[in-house]
């Protein structure tokens, strides 16, 4: 009897060590959901904004003003995105209607913007393009500068009063070749004078293809950027025969060229400015708006921007949305006189 109660015993105790021992599985599984909890900590971590290149577009071709400054903006950059690079792309075409229209088009997570100015904005007012100024954000602007007439040094329109007889002598006639908005710029000048629409505007999709075929003799007057003009007038090619703006000019080449405070003109300069996609998220905007502010401070970023032969021009989101948004509504008037 004894015998049996002391088996009965050891099965007990043996059934309690199995039952004891099956506990402690349960608490190691408990223990293996903490790396769930950091691989979610990871993929919180690459969603980051950047993280990853980002695409700078250029609705222009090579050489011109938007293209020197983002190339300018370019190279620091580095340092103010979080180490991610923005990669300079030009899309011209259609009067920047082509690289706009690209832009809007890539998703809006912030990793696709422009620089531009108010060429596709004019055109998207002249012209069905499939997109208005309502469409972008402008997140910062970096320029606001006056058009300069580039004419030849040995032909008829030398001075803003050549010019003037010119036009009134031969209206239609004498042409004119440049972006949209640098052209409209000029256009306005003639505006105020009674004389819209009576030059013969010939569209490019960047200063520098007007300046080639300026110097080439195939258009007679082109409107430029001074840092573009600059170059040009200093090689004895052109001469500069007004500016659109009172403000003085940077380069020395232009000492002595009249401005509108000297003609009696109101003036009107061309805004240059970066834009994303209205859909983009309002804390990406103003990371890129903020980005920027730094980067504008940046010695290197100085050095390469002064040699673009304009001033900086900057308005931080949203002041800079606000300026934009009523510039754009301002060049429905130049619209009407273009059209």
């Amino acid at each position: 009897m004894k015998k049996y109660l002391a088996l009965s015993l050891l099965l007990v105790f043996v059934v309690a060590l199995v039952f004891t021992g099956c506990e402690a599985p349960e608490e190691e599984v408990e223990e293996v959901d903490e790396p769930e909890e950091a691989v979610e900590e990871v993929d919180d971590e690459e969603e980051a904004y950047p993280s990853k290149a980002i695409e700078f577009v250029v609705p222009f071709g090579a050489g011109g003003g938007s293209d020197r400054w983002a190339r300018a903006m370019a190279s620091p950059a580095m340092d103010y995105f979080d180490d991610q690079p923005l990669r300079v792309v030009n899309r011209p075409g259609g009067d920047a209607a082509v690289g706009t229209q690209y832009m809007l088009e890539q998703e809006p997570d912030g990793y696709t913007f422009m620089i531009s100015s108010s060429t596709p904005i004019m055109t998207s007012m002249l012209e069905d393009t499939g997109f208005t100024y309502e469409d972008m954000i402008c997140f910062t602007t970096n320029r606001n500068v006056p058009t300069i007439l580039l004419a030849d040094p040995d032909g008829p329109y030398t001075t803003w009063d050549d010019f003037l007889r010119e036009v009134e002598e031969r209206p239609g006639e004498i042409t004119m070749g440049g972006t949209v908005g640098l052209r409209g710029n000029l256009e306005h000048m003639l505006y105020q004078l009674g004389l819209e629409g009576k030059v013969n505007h010939v569209p490019y999709d960047s200063t520098g293809e007007a300046v080639t075929d300026f110097l080439g003799g195939h258009i007679e007057l082109a409107a430029v950027t001074p840092g573009t003009g600059a170059p040009v007038v200093e090689a004895g090619n052109a001469v500069a025969v007004m500016y659109t703006t009172d403000g003085e000019l940077l380069e020395a080449v232009f000492d002595g060229v009249p401005g509108t405070h000297d003609l009696g003109l109101e003036p009107f300069g061309l805004l240059g400015f970066l834009a994303v996609s209205a859909d983009v998220p309002e804390e990406k905007i103003q990371y890129l708006s903020d980005a920027f502010e730094e980067l504008f401070e940046d010695d290197a970023f100085i050095g390469l921007q002064e040699t673009t032969g304009e001033a900086l021009y900057h308005l931080s989101y949203p002041e800079s949305h606000e300026f934009y948004t009523q510039y754009s509504q301002d060049l429905e008037v130049l619209v009407e006189l273009l059209d």
